[in-house]
Order: C-alpha cells, then sequence, then structure tokens
C-alpha cells in the first residue's frame, strides 16, 4: 500500500465511512436474510453523504471551477465503467465459448448497461454518483451562497418536500397511463420512455441524493453534539413512519421498499445509522495518538480500499457472479452469505490491487506506458 496517500489534512474517518458503506453494498449482493439486508439499507446514503463532505474538504467552495470538476469527476466515473463492463461482457463469452453454455446477454440488456439504465443490474448506484457529480456542485454552490446555516437547511428541506409531493403525485406511474385516446402508440411510448428514463430514472435520483449531498457537505461545520441531536432526530422520523405503515399495513414494512426512488422512510433510516456512525467512528479515531494511526499498516489498507471503491465494486460485479461456484464447486464449501461476502470483497480487492500494481508497473518502465499514462491512470488508477 502506498503511504504517501496519508497525509496530516486526511480525514481517515471519512475513509473508514466509505469503506463500511462499500461493504454494505457487497454484503447486499450476497443475498443476505431479510434481517440483514433490512439493517445495512443505510449504504449508499451514506457513501452520497461522505462523497459531500469530501467535496467540501477538497477545495474552496466559491472558487472551484464547476467546468472543471464535472469534466474530471465525470470521466473519472464513465470511463472506468465502460472499459469495465466491455471486459465483463467479453470475458462472460469466453466463458460461454469454453463451457458450452448459452451466453445469458441480450443486446437490449448490453446496451442498457453501458448507458446504466437497468441492464444486467448493478448500474443504478454509478448513475447516482454520475447524476450527483453533474448536479450537486451547483446545487451546492447556491447553498453556500446563503448567509447562514438556517437558510442552507431551509432550502434543503424545502427542495427535499417539493420532490416527496412530486413522488407522491406521479411516482407511481406505468406504461398504460401514458395511453393518449387517439395518439399513435409510438407517441405513447415516447412519452413513457421520457417520463421513465427522465423522471423515474433520473430526476427522482436527481433530487434527494444531491440534498443529500450538500447536507454531506455541510456536515463536517457541524458539532458533534448537533450531528448527534440530527441522528436522534432522524431515527424518530423513521421509526414514526414506520409505525404509520405497520398499523396501516398490519405488517413491518422495509425500507427498502422506498428505496426506488429513495423516500423519507428509506432515507430517515440510512440518515439515521450513517450520523450515528460518523459519530461514533470520530470519536473512536479521536481516542488514539493521530500519527500511529497515519502510520498504522490498517489505515494504509483503509486509505486503499476507500481511494479505490469504484473499481473494486465494478470487480464485484464479475465475481457476485460466480460465487456459487467458486465456494461449492471449486473450493468445495457451503455457499454461505458471510463467504459468499468474504470471498467477493477479498477478490474484489485483490483484483483492483494487482490492477493497479500493473497499471503503476506499465506507466513507469514500459514506453507505451509511460506515452498513456494520463489515459491509463484515468481509466485504472481512480
Amino acid at each position: 500500500m502506498d503511504k504517501a496517500l496519508i497525509s496530516r489534512e486526511r480525514d481517515i474517518k471519512l475513509d473508514i465511512l466509505k469503506i463500511i458503506g462499500l461493504a454494505g453494498i457487497i454484503l447486499a449482493h450476497a443475498n443476505p436474510n431479510e434481517f440483514i439486508n433490512g439493517i445495512r439499507n443505510f449504504d449508499v446514503p451514506l457513501m452520497v453523504l461522505v462523497s459531500g463532505t469530501l467535496f467540501a474538504k477538497s477545495s474552496n467552495l466559491k472558487t472551484r471551477s464547476t467546468g472543471a470538476y464535472l469534466k474530471k469527476r465525470l470521466l473519472r466515473l464513465i470511463a472506468p465503467t465502460w472499459v469495465f463492463f466491455g471486459f465483463f461482457f467479453i470475458c462472460i463469452g469466453i466463458i460461454c465459448l469454453i463451457t458450452g453454455a448459452r451466453y445469458p446477454y441480450p443486446n437490449d440488456e448490453i446496451i442498457e448497461t453501458f448507458f446504466l439504465l437497468g441492464g444486467i443490474g448493478y448500474t443504478w448506484i454509478v448513475r447516482v454518483f454520475i447524476i450527483i457529480a453533474a448536479i450537486s456542485p451547483l446545487l451546492v454552490n447556491f447553498l453556500f451562497k446563503a448567509k447562514d446555516r438556517k437558510t442552507r437547511y431551509f432550502w434543503t428541506i424545502a427542495i427535499y418536500v417539493l420532490y416527496e409531493s412530486i413522488v407522491l403525485s406521479i411516482g407511481d406511474l406505468d406504461e398504460e397511463d401514458f395511453v393518449f385516446a387517439g395518439i399513435d402508440d409510438r407517441f405513447d411510448r415516447l412519452m413513457f420512455w421520457i417520463y421513465d428514463i427522465g423522471v423515474q430514472k433520473t430526476l427522482f435520483y436527481a433530487i434527494p441524493y444531491s440534498c443529500l449531498f450538500a447536507f454531506g457537505a455541510m456536515l463536517d461545520r457541524l458539532s458533534q453534539k448537533t450531528i448527534a441531536y440530527l441522528s436522534i432526530a432522524n431515527f424518530t422520523i423513521f421509526t414514526t413512519i414506520a409505525a404509520w405503515l405497520y398499523f396501516k399495513n398490519g405488517e413491518f414494512i422495509r425500507t427498502q421498499d422506498y428505496k426506488y426512488p429513495p423516500q423519507l422512510y428509506y432515507l430517515s433510516y440510512a440518515i439515521f445509522v450513517s450520523l450515528l456512525l460518523y459519530f461514533v467512528v470520530d470519536r473512536i479515531l479521536k481516542s488514539f495518538p493521530q500519527e500511529a494511526i497515519r502510520s498504522n499498516p490498517i489505515t494504509q489498507l483503509f486509505v486503499f480500499v476507500s481511494s479505490s471503491s469504484l473499481w473494486i465494486y465494478l470487480w464485484h460485479i464479475f465475481f457476485v457472479h460466480y460465487d456459487d461456484e467458486i465456494l461449492e464447486s471449486l473450493l468445495g464449501v457451503p455457499a454461505w452469505v458471510s463467504l459468499k461476502f468474504m470471498l467477493v470483497f477479498s477478490l474484489s480487492l485483490l483484483t483492483t490491487y494487482a490492477q493497479k500494481r500493473l497499471v503503476r508497473h506499465l506507466t513507469s518502465n514500459t514506453a507505451f506506458g509511460q506515452k498513456n499514462a494520463n489515459w491509463l491512470s484515468l481509466v485504472f488508477l481512480k
């Protein structure tokens, strides 16, 4: 691991929180039981919240060039994702040729995957970060022009309340709602496509996650006492909604049911846990000498995993497709959730580490690598 990554300015707390969020996402794809899946259902909001905090800490928001940030951030998200999925579909094809199995992905599913609109799944998280990368700088700059903290909170909450109102009004429309009498079927499909892509898959993720990102940008300026109060407030909102849904439906309703698109029931739970973790991790780290933490090999591992989270996430998509086969057929052990999680996380981490070592070797020791160092670093090292 690279010791140079750990500077005095680096907030190790945020690295740890990113790893917890990443681990929660990978755990979800190991198919845990309903109880564990419900507990870990804070992972993506936690990572968005941390991204907002990192954005605010990295430079002065008032002088940051929005255009430069967008170009840099979007390329860092889109280029590795497209390269990975190109490798993924080719690799699956080679495996199918060797084993004689039928290729499992039709062309339309492959296209949807590259456009992050569904496809093989796992793509919505990358879409969320691309959306907030495109929108959040404008939102955060707008909020930080406000004269005081209360005004920033007011606008963040007002935007979110408007979003919840829109979701309640048109959030559950389907294709049958876009049948217009006397108009061509192609027009109906076009209108539904615009609604599905523009509203359900974009707007309904852009608004709540951008608000969460903006809140993250303000988080580092809050006292621990305020963070604790905000965590308790979100827990109160979550339990109140949970109780109301229970009496309404006669059973406990999962937060997962309010995740696509994200709504207050899901987000209040996620914010409660995220702020609690933020508070606890900060208190724990402050109880140890800071120099000892920064020189610890475990901290170096944390920094590597945190700074490599995108590629670890992408590689986990490949390994999660074959986790049962690796455990049961190759290793001869049961495909328990705990083993699947450890296998997928470990293989994804090791593959990412090997990938970065290889690319750094190419860019340092070969003519090809030195000539193409910029794009190799952009795609494989971020």
